[in-house]
C-alpha cells in the first residue's frame, strides 16, 4: 500500500553544526540548514491520520536521545485526496561522527493501518562544532537564606570527537561558602571527570552562606576547561542572600514606681530597652506609644532612634514622666509600646525584618505625694469617711476593655480586660431613670487579679448552660466559670504562653473551640473532660498564623465549619467533622483603585468574624468590613484543590512538654490522631456580597457582631466609632452595607462590640480603651440612648 500515499520532501540535503542551533549566538549565519517540509498526500481510499520517524543506520534502537522535532507529531485524521505538512528539524547529533555525511531514511506510516506507509532516503551532512566544550546554568539567579544548603546545577557538554577530561572551577563565593560533596571525592571547589564525544554530563557545587552573611546579590562565575583543547567556557551567575532574622527587643524590669528610690526626679521613670539586631540587614529602631496613651503621660526616648548593623545590641531609655498628686491613692497606668523598623539609607518601613516582641506592655505606679497613712492621720474619722465616701474609685475596670458580650435576653452584660478582671453589669430598662443609670453593677466582681493573674482577651457565654462562661486569658489558658457563683469550673491549658485571642462554642454546648496566637485551634469535648483533673483537646488544625477572629455556622445540619482569620489577612474554613481545612483567598476588591497590591504582610490582619444564617461578616485592620454567603462558601469547597502534602500539618497533637512530675488521671483523655487534609480554594468571588472600607475612615475595624436573625451588623474600631448597619434597607438586593450610621463617637479605641435585636429596639454594647463599657439603645426611628 504504499503507493496510496505521497511524500513530498522540501530539501534532501541537510547540514547540521552542532552547537550552531543552541542559541547561543555562536553562528547567526547557520540558518535552516537542518529543518525541512514534508508534505504527506492521502491518496488512499480511507480516512487516516499520520506520522513521521527519521532514523540512520548505525543508530542503537534503545536509544531514548531525542535528535529531532516534527510539529505536529500526528496529524488528525484526513479524508482521501487532502495532505498535511510536517516541519521538521535536526536538534542533535544523532551519532557522534563529525565533518561527515550520512544517510537518513524519512519514514510515513499511518497510526490506523500498517499496510499504508512510504519512505525516502535523505543525506545529513554532520559539519565540525564551532566549540568543542559548551557549559550551561540551568539556574541563573539563586536564592538562599543564611544557613541554607542549596545546590547550584552545572551541565557540560562535550562537543568534541575526543574523550577529554573537565575541570570545574567555582570562583566569584567565598570559599568557605562552598562545601565538602561525598558525591564528588569530597570536592569541594572543583569538579574533575571525563566525557565521552558528544556526552553531557550533570554535576552541582554545593553552596551554605554563614548565619552572619548580609542580605545582598553576590556574583559567581563557573569555569570548564577541557583537557583536549586550549578553549575555556564560563558562565556567570547570582546567588541573593534574602533578609532573615529579627531585632529583639528586651525590658528587664517593666514596673516601675514614681517616685523611685533615693527620691530624686521625682516625676520621672526610666526604663531601659535593649536591641539586639540577630538578622542579615542594617536596622533602624524607633519607639513608638498611642496618643491616647501620652495624653496621660509624658514619654521622651533618648536617643529618639538608634541604627544598628547586623549582630549589633544597644540600648534605648524611655523617660515616663508624671505629675504626682498632693492627695490620692497610688495609680497604676499600663501602656503599650511598640518597635517598629526603618531600612536607614531610604527611610521606608522595614518589611522583611520584623521586632520581637512587637509590642510591650509596661507598668508605671504614681504614688501621692503625701503617703496615705498620713492622709489618715491628718483629719477626724468623720470627717475621713466622708472623703473616703468620694475619693475611693468606683470597681470599675482599671485597663483596657477587651471583650464584652450581651446575655441572655439582653439584660445582663458581661466585660473582661487587661486589669485582670471579668465583671457583669446590670441592664436596667426603667424609662423613669436618666441614662447615666441604665448600666449598673449587679455583683460587680466575677473574678478578680488574685483568680485569672492574667489579662482577660475574651468572654463568651455557652448556649446550653446560661450560668457558665468560658474566658480566654493572655497566658493561653481557658477557663470556665460558674457565673452564679463566681467559681471557676475546670481550666483547659494545652500551651502556656500562647495568647488566646477567640472562643466559639457549639450549639449544643458540647465543643468548645480556642484559638490561639501559635496558629492552634483547639478543640474541648466539655462533657468528656468534666472529671478529668488535667485535661487535653480532643483535636485541632495548625492554620500557621496568629489567629484573631474565630466563628462558626452550623446552618447546614451535620456539616458545621469553623471560620478562623488572622495575620497576613489570612482565611481559613475548617470542617472539622470531616477534617478538611480550606485556605479561602481574601481580597479587597478596590485593590486596582487603591493602587495596591494585593500581596499582603505581617501587619495585615482580619480582626474579627462573626456569623448568622447564611451571613458571614468579617473585618480588617485596614477597614475593610466584608460580608460573605455561606451558602456560596459551601460551593466554594466543593471545587477546592487539594494541597501538596508538604504544607500537610503533622497529624498527632503533642502534649506540652512543661507538664513533668504529675500523676495523671487514669481516665485522661489523650488527643486523637487528627490528620488534616488541606485543600485551597482558587476562586470564590461570588460569596463576597459587599465589601467597604468608609465607614470607619480606613482605620482598623476591631470588631464585628450580627443579630440572631443577621438583619443587623456592629462594628467598632480605632477611629473610636460605633457603627450599626441595616443589612436589610435594600429589598432589591442581597444583604449590602449600604447604610450604616454612627451609633456613637468616642477619643478611645474601641476593641469589642456586641449586639442583640430585642421587640422594637437593638442593643449595642461596647468596650474601649478608656476602660469603659457602653451600652447604647436604637429604636425603630433609629434614635439612640447610651448607657455607661
Amino acid at each position: 500500500m504504499a503507493g496510496n500515499v505521497k511524500v513530498i520532501v522540501s530539501k534532501k540535503n541537510l547540514e547540521f553544526t552542532p552547537d550552531g542551533h543552541s542559541g547561543s549566538g555562536y553562528d547567526l549565519n547557520i540558518k535552516d540548514e537542518n529543518e525541512f517540509d514534508v508534505i504527506v498526500v492521502n491518496e488512499s481510499d480511507k480516512f487516516a491520520s499520520f506520522q513521521i520517524e527519521l532514523s540512520t543506520p548505525g543508530l542503537d534502537e534503545n536509544n531514548q536521545i531525542k535528535w529531532y522535532r516534527v510539529q505536529p507529531e500526528i496529524c488528525a485524521k484526513k479524508p482521501p485526496g487532502s495532505q498535511t505538512t510536517f516541519h521538521v528539524e535536526i536538534t542533535k547529533v544523532p551519532i557522534p561522527a563529525y565533518d561527515t555525511t550520512i544517510d537518513l531514511i524519512l519514514k510515513v506510516i499511518s497510526v490506523e493501518y500498517e499496510q499504508l506507509y512510504t519512505s525516502q532516503k535523505l543525506r545529513l551532512t554532520i559539519k565540525k562544532p564551532l566549540r568543542t566544550l559548551r557549559l550551561e546554568l540551568p539556574v541563573k539567579e539563586l536564592k538562599a537564606k543564611p544557613q541554607e544548603l542549596i545546590e547550584i546545577p552545572v551541565i557540560v557538554y562535550n562537543l568534541s570527537s575526543k574523550f577529554s577530561e573537565i575541570t570545574l572551577t567555582c570562583a566569584g563565593l567565598d570559599p568557605d561558602w562552598l562545601l565538602y560533596d561525598p558525591d564528588w571525592l569530597n570536592q569541594k571547589t572543583q569538579r574533575t571527570f571525563i566525557l565521552e564525544p558528544g556526552d553531557v554530563q550533570k554535576t552541582r557545587f554545593l553552596c551554605q552562606p554563614p548565619q552572619d552573611t548580609l542580605s545582598k546579590e553576590y556574583t559567581f562565575t563557573i569555569t570548564a576547561q577541557s583537557s583536549t583543547s586550549q578553549y575555556t567556557t564560563r558562565e556567570q551567575g547570582s546567588l541573593k542572600v534574602i533578609p532573615d532574622g529579627v531585632v529583639q527587643c528586651i525590658c528587664e524590669d517593666k514596673e516601675k514606681t514614681i517616685p523611685g528610690k533615693g527620691r530624686k526626679n521625682s516625676h520621672l521613670a526610666t526604663y531601659e530597652l535593649l536591641f539586639n539586631n540577630s538578622s542579615n540587614l542594617p536596622q533602624q529602631v524607633k519607639v513608638d506609644i498611642p496618643e491616647i496613651k501620652i495624653e496621660k503621660c509624658t514619654f521622651q526616648t533618648i536617643p529618639e532612634c538608634i541604627n544598628l548593623v547586623p549582630g549589633e545590641a544597644k540600648t534605648m531609655q524611655l523617660l515616663a514622666k508624671k505629675k504626682r498628686h498632693l492627695f490620692g491613692f497610688r495609680k497604676t497606668l499600663l501602656f503599650e509600646v511598640s518597635t517598629s523598623l526603618i531600612h536607614p539609607s531610604s527611610g521606608k518601613p522595614s518589611t522583611e525584618i520584623f521586632p520581637s516582641p512587637n509590642t510591650q506592655i509596661l507598668t508605671l505606679k504614681v504614688l501621692p505625694i503625701i503617703p496615705f497613712f498620713l492622709q489618715f492621720l491628718g483629719g477626724s474619722i468623720l470627717f475621713l469617711m466622708l472623703i473616703l465616701y468620694f475619693l475611693i474609685p468606683k470597681a470599675y475596670h482599671t485597663g483596657n476593655v477587651n471583650s464584652v458580650r450581651l446575655f441572655g435576653n439582653g439584660n445582663l452584660v458581661f466585660s473582661g480586660s487587661s486589669d485582670q478582671t471579668i465583671r457583669r453589669w446590670q441592664v436596667d430598662d426603667n424609662p423613669f431613670l436618666l441614662n447615666i443609670f441604665r448600666l449598673k453593677h449587679k455583683q460587680p466582681l466575677i473574678a478578680g487579679k488574685n483568680q485569672t493573674q492574667k489579662a482577660v482577651r475574651v468572654i463568651r457565654q455557652s448556649p446550653k448552660d446560661n450560668d457558665r462562661i468560658a474566658v480566654g486569658l493572655e497566658n493561653g489558658e481557658v477557663k470556665l466559670w460558674d457565673i452564679s457563683k463566681n467559681t471557676e469550673i475546670k481550666s483547659l491549658s494545652n500551651d502556656k504562653d500562647n495568647r488566646v485571642f477567640d472562643l466559639v462554642f457549639t450549639q449544643n454546648g458540647r465543643y468548645l473551640f480556642s484559638g490561639h496566637g501559635s496558629g492552634l485551634v483547639n478543640i474541648w469535648d466539655l462533657e468528656r473532660i468534666k472529671y478529668i483533673q488535667n485535661p487535653l483537646p480532643q483535636g485541632y488544625v495548625n492554620v500557621k498564623f496568629t489567629i484573631s477572629g474565630l466563628t462558626i455556622n452550623e446552618t447546614v445540619q451535620n456539616n458545621p465549619l469553623i471560620f478562623v482569620a488572622g495575620q497576613f489577612n489570612q482565611f481559613v474554613v475548617w470542617d472539622w467533622n470531616n477534617k478538611n481545612k480550606y485556605e479561602l483567598k481574601y481580597l479587597w476588591q478596590d485593590w486596582e483603585k487603591r493602587g495596591d497590591k494585593p500581596v499582603f504582610g505581617q501587619q495585615h490582619y482580619i480582626t474579627s468574624l462573626a456569623t448568622s444564617g447564611d451571613i458571614l461578616a468579617s473585618s480588617d485592620n485596614q477597614g475593610y468590613i466584608t460580608l460573605w454567603s455561606i451558602k456560596e462558601i459551601y460551593k466554594c469547597l466543593k471545587t477546592s484543590q487539594p494541597l501538596s502534602s508538604q504544607n500537610k500539618q503533622n497529624p498527632v497533637l503533642q502534649t506540652s512538654r512543661r507538664r513533668r512530675n504529675i500523676n495523671r488521671d487514669i481516665n485522661q483523655v489523650s488527643p486523637k490522631t487528627n490528620q488534616i487534609n488541606s485543600f485551597a480554594i482558587t476562586s470564590c468571588n461570588n460569596a463576597i456580597m459587599d465589601q467597604k472600607n468608609d465607614g470607619h475612615g480606613n482605620q482598623p475595624v476591631r470588631s464585628v457582631a450580627l443579630t440572631e436573625d443577621g438583619n443587623y451588623l456592629a462594628t467598632g474600631g480605632d477611629d473610636g466609632k460605633i457603627m450599626l448597619w441595616d443589612l436589610t434597607a435594600n429589598k432589591e438586593q442581597n444583604k449590602s452595607l449600604n447604610t450604616g450610621q454612627i451609633v456613637a463617637k468616642s477619643n478611645a479605641k474601641i476593641n469589642s462590640v456586641d449586639i442583640k435585636a430585642l421587640q422594637g429596639y437593638l442593643l449595642i454594647t461596647s468596650g474601649d480603651d478608656n476602660y469603659n463599657v457602653n451600652l447604647y439603645r436604637v429604636n425603630e426611628n433609629k434614635d439612640n440612648d447610651r448607657s455607661k
